[in-house]
């Protein structure tokens, strides 16, 4: 489909008086036309992996500024509580089209609600900032969510389809469903896959082996999916689903947040939405995380800047972003994070995310990418600058096929103790792929299974996994692939080399006494460290 008809589509989608089904229809149009990308022609062991097809589907679209804030009573003077006049200039657009924040400092004392087609701009994170304060808690600073079960429906048990690749179901009974429609798909936890600590097992952690899917059609008892399932569900444990309607295609860019206190809970929550952004933020001090994603598909965050935090203890806080409850399919990509407690997360079922060429410093508990439990599956960590990797960091096993590859892993810091990158608690087969392990070793812990660890480098740790390599290794032939997710170097990348990181870059780089190539999130934390160890 030319991108050009799918503007139009999607300008017509947001359109006045167009109901929101059939905007959503159109979105899952689009997102069956899109190609994807697959390592499947690669030898063993990367023929074994998913394919993974992250973000919007067609990118973050240009929006155009429709209002201006300050003509709805924003001052941004960092005297007045400007959050009710930026609420008043967001429902006074008409979707698709952006609220302008000119250059000032505005302080909001509340959460504010974005809709779907409006995006909230800044005029540069050094610009505008927005500073929040409240003086009763608060869930988020800005809160990007659609709306749980709108009809009443409740919750549709199924009959048949719920195995591994199927795009059919059927339903115990008709559904109430049109095409166009999102759904939660989930069942019961079982207790033998996730509960091995008695510790696991916790109310907030029901139903969380999931997927949110699109329906391409409905017919009475008969669904069409818009993308396979990927994994199988047992029919004892009860698979059903649940409908949302989502927050489509809202996004937050071009601002500084500053979390002045810890009474947001999140600084931008993001929850039962498709296709929302956030871009070109820099956000200062958060209480749980700076962005949390839950029950969302096709969500990105890039070019962003994500620092510090109110509180680094347990219980949920001092983190980057969360790809949370069954959080599908997002891209987290070119950020930098500094001085966080964790500063990528998986957890509760989240599958499909894809985690690209972030860079991360000063990590303050253990590991900077934390798989955290509950049987989040299927996530890709590629092209990362960071401190530690470990799979089921607490809260239980990690699922199938979550692959780290060409990651570069510094183990730099007191804080971060303990191998490059370890697997933990029945962790079961997980792929390690062509990563730099800068000063430690790969650990497996030795309940876990089917390990695929092959082509890492190891530049001063004891080598271990298939095609190991060392720094007076040859070159692999064939290399690995250039990437899990992508066709070819994004334009971000400007002139590097590409691929400029993982196991044989890194090893051409050592070989001519060359420096190891910096990637260009690194490059940003390196211009602005300073500033960022200033912070209090």
């Amino acid at each position: 489909m030319p991108h050009s008809l799918i503007a139009i589509l999607l300008a017509r989608g947001f359109g006045p008086g167009r109901p929101p089904r059939a905007s959503l229809a159109i979105l899952l149009l689009v997102s069956i036309a899109i190609p994807m990308t697959s390592a499947r022609s690669y030898p063993p062991p990367y023929d074994n992996l998913p394919t993974w097809r992250p973000g919007i589907t067609v990118g973050i679209p240009g929006v155009a500024v429709q209002v201006d804030a300050t003509d709805f009573g924003a001052r941004g003077d960092g005297a007045e509580d400007d959050a009710p006049a930026i609420q008043r200039a967001i429902e006074a657009v008409n979707p698709p089209g952006a609220v302008l924040l000119p250059a000032g400092d505005y302080r909001v004392g509340s959460t504010i609600h974005l809709r779907s087609g409006v995006v909230l701009r800044g005029q540069g994170p050094e610009r505008t900032r927005l500073r929040a304060r409240a003086s009763d808690n608060q869930h988020a600073v800005v809160d990007i969510s659609g709306q749980a079960d709108p009809d009443g429906i409740g919750e549709i048990p199924l009959r048949s389809g719920f195995s591994a690749g199927s795009t059919e179901l059927t339903t115990e009974t008709p559904a109430s469903l049109s095409a166009g429609d999102f759904v939660a798909l989930f069942s019961d936890n079982d207790p033998g896959l996730l509960y091995t600590d008695p510790r696991w097992q916790t109310g907030w952690a029901q139903d969380v082996v999931g997927q949110i899917l699109g329906l391409a059609a409905a017919d009475g008892s008969h669904l069409t999916l818009d993308r396979p399932l990927r994994l199988d569900y047992r029919d004892d444990l009860r698979p059903r689903l649940t409908v949302f309607r989502p927050i489509v295609r809202a996004g937050i860019e071009d601002l500084h947040l500053i979390q002045e206190n810890d009474r947001f809970g999140a600084v931008i929550q993001i929850d039962r939405a498709s296709e929302c952004w956030v871009r070109n933020v820099h956000s200062e001090f958060c209480l749980r995380a700076h962005v949390w994603i839950t029950r969302s598909r096709g969500i990105v965050v890039r070019d962003s800047l994500f620092h510090h935090a109110h509180d680094y203890g347990g219980g949920g806080r001092g983190y980057g972003v969360v790809a949370g409850r069954h959080a599908t399919d997002c891209l987290v990509e070119n950020n930098v994070f500094d001085h966080l407690r964790h500063a990528l997360m998986t957890k509760e079922g989240a599958n499909g995310n894809v985690f690209g060429y972030n860079a991360s410093h000063r990590c303050l508990h253990n590991c900077d990418i934390s798989v955290h439990g509950h049987y989040s599956y299927e996530n890709l960590f590629e092209g990362n600058i960071v401190q530690r990797i470990v799979y089921a960091d607490y809260w239980g096993p990690t699922g199938p096929r979550t692959t780290s590859f060409r990651n570069r892993v510094l183990n730099d810091g007191p804080h971060v103790r303990g191998a490059a990158i370890e697997l933990r608690d029945h962790s079961h087969h997980a792929f390690i792929l062509a990563n730099t392990l800068v000063r430690r070793a790969l650990q497996v812990h030795p309940s876990v299974r089917h390990a695929h660890l092959h082509g890492n480098l190891f530049l001063a740790a004891e080598p271990s996994g298939d095609a190991a390599l060392t720094v007076d290794s040859q070159p692999p032939e064939p290399p690995p692939p250039a990437s899990l997710y992508l066709s070819e170097a994004p334009d971000w990348w400007g002139s590097r080399p590409w691929p400029a990181i993982g196991a044989d870059a890194d090893l051409r780089s050592q070989r001519s006494d060359g420096p190891l190539a910096a990637i260009p999130a690194e490059e940003r934390h390196l211009a602005i460290r300073d500033r960022l160890n200033a912070v209090e």
